[in-house]
């Protein structure tokens, strides 16, 4: 055992001076006939220097997980997007979510999304929700499906949901888009829908609905 940097022996027994001399570093911290571990520096202590590594890799990772999170809004929010009235369409270019034009339409990326293989082609497709408006209380909700084209993500189709809806979720499985919403039961006003239903859809259109 080591006390006070020395060693202490028992014994009678002394062990002779290995032949190989001992090898001294630059900075003094030398081992006899190994090689030398690297210090650190004068002043500070290793554990200090594991605390520090621990934290610098705590954040980065923090910081990684952040830009993965942001990517999303930073896709969906920056797209192009087709718009329907009647017989006509309108492609309408979001920037930062929001395509804007007063007195006229508005536009927003409602920060929710999912991802799938919608055609079935083996290629991940998603699908987002985006409000639509032209200024007056109704606020339109519909879903978009972006199909992958093998470069891009394309708007190809779109099923609407409703005015003034409320979508708590939406979840994919199998090719499908389940949403979770409230719709308007019959006696409610616009402002406060309160059917609660499961709506599925899928890149045809609307396929089903459960209601709860």
């Amino acid at each position: 055992m080591r006390l006070d940097g020395n060693i202490r022996r028992t014994g009678i027994f002394i062990h002779p001076r290995p032949k190989t001399a001992p090898f001294k570093g630059a900075d003094g911290c030398g081992r006899l006939s190994i090689p030398p571990k690297a210090c650190p520096p004068k002043g500070v202590e290793p554990g200090a220097l594991a605390l520090v590594g621990s934290i610098c890799f705590l954040l980065l990772s923090i910081f990684v997980s952040r830009c993965y999170a942001a990517a999303p809004a930073e896709i969906f929010g920056n797209i192009t997007y087709v718009i329907y009235y009647g017989p006509y369409e309108e492609k309408v270019k979001l920037i930062d979510g929001k395509y804007e034009m007063p007195g006229y339409i508005y536009i927003y990326y409602k920060d929710k999304y999912v991802y799938g293989d919608f055609n079935n082609d083996g290629l991940r497709d998603a699908a987002v929700l985006f409000s639509e408006s032209g200024g007056g209380s109704g606020t339109f909700y519909r879903l978009a499906f972006l199909i992958n084209d093998g470069q891009q993500l394309v708007h190809k189709d779109t099923c609407y949901l409703g005015d003034r809806v409320v979508i708590y979720s939406l979840k994919e499985r199998q090719g499908k888009v389940f949403i979770d919403m409230l719709t308007h039961a019959d006696g409610d006003c616009m402002a406060g829908p309160s059917k609660r239903v499961t709506n599925i859809y899928e890149y045809a259109g609307i396929s089903d609905s459960t209601s709860t």
